[in-house]
């Protein structure tokens, strides 16, 4: 099995990385999969809710550190100008 590009072995923990309310969701579904289908909609239901609000805090981040290198640049800028113009 590959992901991103990567082969992924059997024994690799597919959610490393997850926090624990997402990996005991994840734990849930799969045993309610099996003994109560109608049960494990709802913790998908919740996990779609997890993920969404993750998404948009990471597109929060994304639009903020969009301006952050420009602004860097701009800064780096004046501040040669500034310092040479104090020289001058």
């Amino acid at each position: 099995m590959t992901r991103g590009g990567t082969i992924i072995l059997e024994n690799e923990n597919p959610h490393e990385g997850l926090s624990i309310e997402t990996k005991n969701l994840i734990r849930d579904i799969k045993i309610l999969m099996n003994s109560h289908p109608e049960l494990s909609v709802s913790k998908l239901d919740d996990l779609a809710s997890i993920i969404s609000s993750k998404e948009n805090v990471y597109k929060n981040i994304e639009m903020r550190n969009k301006w952050s290198t420009p602004l860097a640049v701009v800064g780096l800028l004046l501040t040669i100008l500034f310092g040479a113009m104090s020289i001058l």
